[in-house]
């Protein structure tokens, strides 16, 4: 198995996934609001799934 905490052994990132990083990085104006929403919906969770 490779040492991956070995920085001189890790390959640069190809083109394809720079820019797949780049566009990641752009993040949509609705983020933030489905982050929320998500969070609360979590902390207000009841039932079996609700993790105590």
């Amino acid at each position: 198995m490779p040492d991956n905490n070995d920085p001189s052994k890790l390959q640069e990132p190809t083109p394809d996934e720079e820019k797949a990083a780049e566009r990641a990085a752009e993040e949509s104006p609705d983020i933030e609001e489905e982050y929320r929403e998500s969070t609360e919906r979590g902390a207000n969770q009841e039932g079996e799934g609700k993790i105590v």
